[in-house]
Formats: C-alpha cells, structure tokens, sequence
C-alpha cells in the first residue's frame, strides 16, 4: 500500500475511534509520520486507550514549538471582573505564534497603547475567536486545570508524549510560592520567559531571588507588578529582553547600568531630555550590548528635536541599513527613523511612533 494511503486510512481510524491495534505494530518513523498528521487533543486520547499505546507514542514523540502556562488573574476586554485563567495552551509550530503577533499587530483601534494592556494570552484567544476555524483549534489547543495536582498530571504527560522546545509561564506574583512545587516539574527546566502579572501586587527581592533560581530567563521577563519599596532593581540588570509596567524607579542612571538587550518600559518618569542624555552616553560608549530601548507612552512629536539635540543625525537613505528592524517575532519599521552613527562605526535608529520612542541599534551596520 502506498504510504500516503496508509497514512490516510491510519488518520481516518483513528480520528472516528476505530480500534488502534494496528498502530501498535508499525514502525517508529512510519508512527512519528502518522502522529503528525493528528491534532494533539487525538494523539492525547489515543495514548489513554492502552498501556503499550501510551508507551508506544513515548518512542515516536511529536515535536511542540511551545507551552505557554497561566496561572494569573486578567482583566479581560468587556469584564468588569477578573477571571481566572489556569490552562496551558499550545502553539504546535512558531508559525502558529506568529501568526496571532501579526493578527494582533494588525487589529485598528482608537488607542495605540492597546497592545500592551493585555499579555499575549488575551489575542491568542482573540484570533482564534475570529478565525475561520478559530474554535476548533481553540478547543484543541486549551487544556484547563483546578489545582497544581491536575497541572502536574498534564504537564507529566505533555513531556512523556512530546518533544518541546520552549515552556513560557504567566503566573500572579503571589501563586509564585503556593505553586512552587509545581514550579519543580522537569518541565520547567525549558521554560526560557516569564511573566508575572497582577497589576497591584509588589514584586519583592525574594519574589525575584526565586525567578532567577528556577528559570533561564534566556527569552526575558516581563513585569506587570509594582516593587517593592527596597527592591534591588540589579537582579534584574541582565536579563536579555525586560518588559517593565510599573518603570517610576528606573531613573537614568539606572538605564545606563543595565546589561540588557532589549529594555522597554512604561509608566516611567523619563523625560525628552532624559533619552537626549541617554543618547549621548551611549555614543560615549554606554551600554554596548543594547538592540533596543522603548520608553511607551510619554512623548510627542515636536519633542524629538529636544530628544535629537546635539547629536548629528540623517535620515534613512535606503543605503546604510535595512528598512525593517527584527526584534524576535516583531516586525519594526524604521523608514521614518533619525540614524546616527557612533565614532566605533555602530548604526543606531531613533524615531517616534504613537506616543512612543524605539532607539535601535543595528549591531550588524558597521561604517
């Protein structure tokens, strides 16, 4: 039989519940073919249905780009109170993460800081609800739980069934120590980004000890919380990519310490003439690691020649860099941007775009 048709007679069996007994006996790579062809939501019944089932998909596992982990309370558009999100949604491929980014980046709305109100769980479900398909890849791409028992139990299975390259975890600030011993599962060693949430709450130095214990922080951080009055914001100076809501403490002279890749930061007390001094220290040669600083939500347009004053500046000609600056999955065009070119040759871009201000640096241009 030809293996496609052997692949369709498999999928059709096993997606109408015929009995798999046949699937027990094929070869591994001919499994691994079949396995991708189901959804995940299948190939979790299929591996119920038996003992030797369940072992036998632990050989063949299918590869999952990312888990993303809630465990967070979210004001949520159109709700007057929060609700509880606990659940693990899956994104088989990054295909399918970028395309709830550029399905979100695409939505028109009245107030450019949208965006950001809401994390990235908000538009998954937001894409899927108006996608043509959306509910039913919804369906199959939740898995809800009501304790860290049923967590563990389905996290357990996730890691015996799949391969899985990346593990996010969106999580209050206080369920980080009720949920710690979950928090232990071998899982958790992947988990490479994290955001703690709930707007109100303090962030305190043990809060943030913890984080920096049990996870690679390699993907970043993002912090929707207030800190505590005597947190040292140093724990947090080397994270590669920072998301900041809370920013009033991040002074100047706090920006110009950090060793992060990527900075950007809200409700902060920095000024146009705060990011024209920043500007200048970095072409003395501060912060020599930075791609990119994003101050949301505090500018106007006429306020860039205060932010520009001093520094030679042109504008992009087509020649010297790229039009489209790429910061992980995001997409930033910088054809209306102000280049400036460092005595050491290195190419950075400063621009204005609703009410916010992108300083990037093409580490790659060099004149």
């Amino acid at each position: 039989m030809h293996i496609s048709k052997l692949l369709g007679t498999l999928y059709f069996r096993i997606t109408f519940k015929e009995k798999p007994f046949k699937i027990l006996n094929l070869p591994l790579v001919v499994l691994k073919n079949v396995m991708n062809q189901m959804n995940i939501r299948s190939i979790f019944k299929l591996s119920k249905t038996s003992k030797k089932m369940y072992k036998k998909l632990r050989y063949a596992k299918r590869n999952i780009y990312k888990l993303v982990i809630d465990n967070h309370f979210e004001y949520d558009v159109g709700n007057n109170f929060p609700l509880l999100y606990q659940r693990i949604i899956i994104f088989e491929k990054k295909n399918d993460f970028v395309s709830v980014y550029r399905a979100m980046c695409k939505k028109k709305s009245s107030d450019p800081s949208t965006l950001a109100k809401y994390s990235v769980h908000f538009w998954v479900e937001w894409f899927y609800k108006i996608d043509k398909f959306g509910e039913r890849k919804l369906v199959n791409s939740v898995y809800k739980y009501r304790n860290a028992k049923k967590c563990w139990k389905l996290l357990t299975r996730f890691d015996e069934l799949f391969s899985i390259d990346h593990v996010d975890l969106v999580i209050d600030r206080s369920k980080l120590f009720r949920f710690h011993t979950t928090l232990e599962h071998p899982l958790f060693r992947k988990c490479d980004y994290v955001e703690i949430v709930k707007s109100y709450s303090y962030l305190t130095n043990n809060d943030m000890q913890f984080v920096l214990n049990n996870f690679n922080l390699k993907n970043g951080m993002l912090v929707k919380c207030l800190f505590w009055k005597d947190f040292k914001l140093e724990l947090l100076f080397k994270i590669p990519r920072l998301d900041i809501f809370n920013a009033q403490q991040f002074t100047l002279d706090v920006l110009i310490k950090m060793d992060c890749k990527v900075i950007k930061l809200w409700k902060h007390e920095l000024g146009p003439h705060h990011i024209n001094q920043f500007i200048h220290l970095w072409m003395a040669g501060a912060m020599p690691n930075l791609r990119r600083l994003r101050c949301n939500d505090f500018c106007s347009p006429w306020q860039m020649d205060e932010i520009l004053r001093g520094v030679e500046h042109s504008k992009w000609d087509g020649e010297r860099r790229a039009r489209i600056f790429c910061d992980g999955i995001e997409r930033i065009n910088c054809g209306i941007g102000d280049d400036i070119v460092r005595n050491d040759g290195v190419l950075a871009t400063v621009f204005y775009i609703n009410r916010c201000v992108d300083f990037l640096v093409w580490h790659d241009n060099k004149f």
